[in-house]
């Protein structure tokens, strides 16, 4: 239910622009024949376009009765479609628990798949969205992954509630002589793909010191903080949702990004 999930619905606004299109999924756990019966569906479906109508959206509404959650999703994520129109990103918030985790990671490996990209959304409730004023994309090369990073940065931006937002481009390297070269480098792209950001890159002086440590000594300003996620193998899952929930809780509040599109150069077709 919307009411439940706000920040996802913040950030499926921020990313629609009023020109993309929103559905609103509820899944019902359980036993199917015996929930059916009982209008749950029904009942879900008005509660979500009540809040929808009520929050002036353009969004559609959907409740579904599955067995099984991520069974579930991967179904009605193939299914769903309006027209000749389907369903390109799925977003989810990040789960709580060790379990749900570890399930998400393999739906983001099955979702992927099926050529689905992935959002997941870790909110901080102490610092929120913040001010609404800085974004930043921890950045590892063009193509893939950071191509969706960087297009969705620029729609969030492009949205009222951050107008006034500032996106920052950050780069670790491990040579202080490769800065200038690299800051060119990073200038010259967002030249050509006309955004307007600031590139910033950092010196990993101590090689001791984690990639994660360093993200995280440089997110304590951030509002909202962009990475990208491989795709594990799946013996590797549990070990990777575990990784990564302990990099994400010291930065705030951050959208993981695992782009399906890897063959595509999503900024010069998914720009203007």
């Amino acid at each position: 239910q919307p009411h439940n999930r706000e920040q996802l619905v913040a950030v499926a606004d921020w990313l629609s622009l009023g020109r993309g299109i929103v559905t609103f999924f509820q899944l019902i756990i359980g036993d199917v024949e015996k929930l059916v019966g009982k209008n749950l569906r029904e009942t879900a479906r008005r509660q979500i376009r009540n809040y929808i109508q009520n929050n002036g959206m353009t969004a559609f509404a959907e409740a579904e009765v599955v067995s099984d959650f991520q069974q579930g999703a991967l179904t009605l994520a193939q299914a769903h479609g309006i027209g000749n129109l389907d369903p390109n990103s799925i977003l989810l918030g990040w789960s709580r628990t060790e379990q749900g985790r570890v399930m998400q990671v393999d739906l983001m490996r099955q979702l992927v798949a099926v050529q689905k990209s992935v959002l997941f959304l870790n909110y901080d409730p102490e610092r929120g969205f913040g001010r609404k004023r800085i974004i930043n994309i921890w950045w590892q090369g063009r193509g893939g992954n950071a191509d969706l990073k960087l297009l969705l940065a620029y729609l969030i931006q492009r949205h009222g509630d951050w107008f006034q937002s500032q996106i920052r481009l950050l780069r670790i390297i491990d040579g202080a002589d490769g800065v200038t070269r690299t800051r060119a480098h990073l200038e010259n792209m967002l030249t050509q793909v006309r955004v307007e950001a600031e590139p910033i890159v950092i010196v990993r002086e101590d090689t001791a010191k984690s990639i994660a440590e360093i993200i995280q000594e440089n997110s304590y300003d951030a509002d909202l903080t962009l990475l990208g996620m491989k795709l594990p193998q799946k013996a590797e899952t549990v070990q990777y949702s575990q990784r990564l929930n302990e990099l994400i809780q010291a930065v705030g509040t951050v959208l993981m990004v695992r782009n399906a599109q890897l063959d595509e150069d999503l900024l010069t077709t998914g720009g203007e």
